[in-house]
This record gives structure tokens, C-alpha cells and sequence, in this order.
């Protein structure tokens, strides 16, 4: 996946490192940053897309307010996090534990994402929080691309045809031919079972989960 490095919007110098003043004042104005707009989920059929997107645009207008590079960063995050969200909305359900973001944070904008990245944390919903928490105790450094990568799986619930998916992935699992392919398997059924919840549907009985597994 392009990480930006060179052309395209982010031009030609996202890798070389910010300059010492203004990285001194950018850290002077994250500092005085107050009243950052939380990420509220809201119950299942509230528009939750709607919702993700009105807070990318606040979030993105503090930012800015701070200095134009941090909104440049916002700008980098965000689309490399909809590239990867985009994939995952054409990958098979199955396989869409596997989807992930690529890129790393430039050289350019490692200095402030560091910064930036805590607040952003203590923004969201508290499950996305314990998520978070549970992937840095297992030894992931998620970076501020892949956060907003999983508010935007978790915040944009699938179609008719994702939701029956869902429903079958979960009833009638593949069968497994080895141990890693077990392994692999109870992971995807318990990313189906944890989607299923997500998207407001009433999961199939014990009896028949019971028989899938």
C-alpha cells in the first residue's frame, strides 16, 4: 500500500524530519488543544457513519486550528485508513480479520503522531479503548492509522449481503484440515460472532453454535 512517501497529495517530503521550531511550536499547541469532541457510538441504527465522519471533520478542524502540519497528519492517517477499510468491505467475511494497514507513519510526522495519539485514545468509545489495550499488552504498537482504521470497521455496520454472511459464517463454518487452519477458524467464527452483535443481529441459538463449532 502507498505510504505517501512521494507524489500524490502529500508530495515529496513527508520523509524528511520536521523542522526543530516548528515542531516546538506544533508541541506548544497540543499542549493548549481542550474540549476534543468524544467518539460516541450511539445504539444500533443511529447512523453510526454519520457520526464517525462529523467527528473525523471536528477532530481534523482542531488540528488544523494547532498548525496545517497536523492536519496534513490527520489527512495521512485518514486516508490510509479508508484505503484499508475500502479492502476490507471487498474481502470475504472470512477473511477480513486479515485485513490490516500496511503503512507506517513517515519520518516527518513520527515526532507529532506520538503526541497526538493518547488524546485521540482517550476519545473513544471505552470498548475500542479495552481493544486497544488488549493489542498493546499482546506487544502491537498500533499507530493513529490503525485506530482509525478500526472506528471505521466498527462504525460503518454492512449491508443485507454482509449481515447474511455474517449469519452463515457463524452456522456453518468451513471445516478445518489441520491445527492452524482450527486456530485460524475459531478466530474468524469469533470475529463473526463479535460482528454479528455489531450489526443489531440476534445471534443463532446455543444449539445451533454449538453444532457449528
Amino acid at each position: 500500500m502507498n505510504t505517501g512517501a512521494t507524489g500524490g497529495k502529500f508530495g515529496q517530503t513527508v520523509n524528511d524530519p520536521l523542522d526543530l521550531s516548528v515542531l516546538r511550536f506544533i508541541c506548544d499547541g497540543i499542549r493548549g488543544l481542550s474540549a476534543l469532541p468524544l467518539l460516541v457510538m450511539g445504539p444500533a441504527g443511529s447512523n453510526r457513519p454519520q457520526k464517525l465522519r462529523t467527528w473525523l471533520n471536528q477532530i481534523r478542524s482542531k488540528l488544523t486550528s494547532v498548525h496545517q502540519e497536523l492536519g496534513l497528519l490527520w489527512d495521512w492517517c485518514t486516508s490510509r485508513a479508508s484505503d484499508a477499510h475500502e479492502l476490507y468491505t471487498r474481502t470475504p467475511h472470512l477473511d477480513r480479520p486479515f485485513v490490516e494497514v500496511k503503512a507506517v507513519i513517515p519520518r516527518r510526522f513520527q515526532d507529532i503522531e506520538s503526541r497526538i495519539r493518547p488524546m485521540i485514545k482517550e476519545l473513544l468509545p471505552n470498548f475500542l479503548k479495552e481493544d486497544l489495550e488488549n493489542r498493546s499488552l499482546s506487544g502491537v504498537d498500533d499507530q493513529m492509522q490503525h485506530i482509525l482504521y478500526f472506528c471505521m470497521v466498527k462504525f460503518n455496520p454492512g449491508d443485507h449481503q454482509d449481515k447474511a454472511n455474517t449469519l452463515e459464517a457463524i452456522t456453518n463454518p468451513p471445516p478445518c484440515g489441520s491445527i492452524l487452519a482450527a486456530i485460524n477458524g475459531l478466530k474468524r467464527w469469533r470475529t463473526a460472532h463479535q460482528r454479528c452483535i455489531e450489526l443489531g443481529l440476534s445471534l443463532p441459538d446455543v444449539s445451533t453454535r454449538f453444532r457449528a463449532l
